[in-house]
C-alpha cells in the first residue's frame, strides 16, 4: 500500500504521469513475483487498483469534473469497486464512500508527507521523528473519525450509544 500510494502522489503532486505509469506497473510485477499469494490479497488489490484509478482515470475525471480532488476521489472508488465487490458483494457496497473520501483526500497528503519526513528524520535521529508523530496523530484521529462517520452512514457499525 506504502509503495502504490507513494507512486500516486508522486504522479498526483509533480505530474509525472507517464513515469508514474511505467513505474507503478514495475512495482505491482515485482511485488506479485516476489509474494505470488499477494495476488489474492485483498490489500494488494485495493492498492493497485486506487493506483491505477489515479494514474489512468483521474486525468479523464479532471477533464469532465473541473476538480482534481473530485477527479481522484471518483478514480479511486471507480478502480476499487471490482475488488470490493468481488470480495464483499455487490450489495455490500456502500456509495457512502465517495463523500467520506472528499474530505479524507484532504487528510492523507499531509499524513503521507509527515510521516516520510518522520522516516527520513528517524533515520538520522530516531527521537526527533517521533516528534513529528506528534503532529501526525490529530491528523489520523480525523481521518479515523471520517472513516467511522462514514462506515456507520453505511451501516456498517453500529449506531452511536
Amino acid at each position: 500500500a506504502a509503495l502504490m500510494g507513494l507512486i500516486g502522489y508522486v504522479a498526483r503532486e509533480f505530474g509525472y504521469q507517464r513515469s508514474a505509469k511505467r513505474v507503478f506497473t514495475a512495482v505491482a510485477l515485482v511485488m506479485v513475483i516476489v509474494a505470488p499469494a499477494w495476488l489474492w490479497d485483498i490489500g494488494y488489490q485495493l492498492s493497485v487498483a486506487a493506483t491505477f484509478g489515479i494514474l489512468y482515470l483521474s486525468p479523464r475525471f479532471v477533464d469532465w469534473f473541473r476538480s482534481k480532488t473530485l477527479a481522484i476521489v471518483l478514480s479511486t472508488v471507480v478502480a476499487t469497486t471490482p475488488p470490493l465487490a468481488f470480495h464483499f458483494g455487490w450489495g455490500r457496497l456502500a456509495w457512502v464512500g465517495v463523500l467520506t473520501n472528499l474530505p479524507a483526500i484532504w487528510l492523507v497528503t499531509p499524513i503521507v508527507s509527515l510521516g516520510v519526513v518522520a522516516g527520513v528524520v528517524g533515520l538520522v535521529f530516531p527521537p526527533a521523528a517521533v516528534a513529528v508523530g506528534v503532529f501526525v496523530r490529530p491528523l489520523l484521529t480525523m481521518l479515523l473519525g471520517v472513516t467511522e462517520l462514514g462506515a456507520r452512514l453505511a451501516r456498517a457499525l453500529p449506531s452511536w450509544p
